[in-house]
C-alpha cells in the first residue's frame, strides 16, 4: 500500500493495521523496512502466538544481540526503555521494539481509530494499549542490525514527543480516559 498523505510512522502503522484487519488478516507481523529486523525471526514469532497474544522480536532478552549500534544509541535505548517501563508498567523489556507480532484480537481491542501517535511512540501507544487490555506479551531473542539501508529520521524532536506521549499516556490511565 503506498501512502501519500498523513505521513510519518504512527498514520502509517495505524493505516498499515486497518489493512489487514479488512483483509481479515489472523495475525499481523510488524518490522521496519531498513533491513535491522530479519525476517528469519517471523516462524518462530508465529510459534509463539500459540502461548502469547503479542510476541515482540527483542534486543534486550537473554540470547539477544545488536549489532552496528553506537554507543550513544544504544544508551539512548536504555534509558527510553527505563523511562517507559517505570511511567507505564510495563514488564517488557525491549519497549522500542517495532518488531512485532499480533493476534488479530490485539489489535481490535486497542480500537486503533482512536490511536493517537502520530509518530514513532505508536510502539510505545500500542504496547501500552495492549498491556491494559491484558493480553500475554512475550520477547523472543532477536539479532537486530542497525540499518543497511536509508537513514534515521529519529533525532531531538522525535525523542521529546516520545516521552511526552508517554507521560500523556500515563496521564489518561490514571484519570480513566483509557
Amino acid at each position: 500500500m503506498l501512502r501519500k498523505k498523513d505521513k510519518g510512522r504512527g498514520s502509517a502503522g495505524r493505516d498499515g493495521f486497518a489493512y489487514c484487519l479488512k483483509h481479515c488478516a489472523d495475525a499481523v507481523v510488524e518490522m521496519d523496512a531498513d533491513m535491522s529486523h530479519d525476517p528469519k525471526y517471523i516462524p518462530s514469532m508465529l510459534e509463539e502466538l500459540k502461548n502469547a497474544d503479542l510476541v515482540l522480536g527483542s534486543r534486550r532478552v537473554g540470547g539477544a544481540k545488536e549489532i552496528g549500534r553506537s554507543l550513544i544509541r544504544k544508551i539512548v535505548t536504555h534509558f527510553a526503555n527505563l523511562y517507559i517501563r517505570l511511567m507505564l508498567g510495563l514488564k517488557v523489556k525491549d519497549c522500542n521494539s517495532g518488531f512485532r507480532c499480533f493476534k488479530r484480537k490485539v489489535l481490535e481491542a486497542i480500537n486503533l481509530e482512536k490511536l493517537e501517535s502520530k509518530g514513532p511512540a505508536i510502539v510505545q501507544e500500542v504496547l501500552f494499549k495492549a498491556h491494559l487490555k491484558g493480553f500475554k506479551i512475550k520477547e523472543i531473542p532477536i539479532t537486530f542490525v542497525n540499518r543497511t539501508k536509508g537513514s534515521s529520521k529519529l533525532g531531538i524532536p522525535q525523542l521529546a514527543a516520545g516521552y511526552f506521549m508517554v507521560l500523556k499516556l500515563k496521564m489518561q490511565q490514571i484519570f480513566g480516559w483509557i
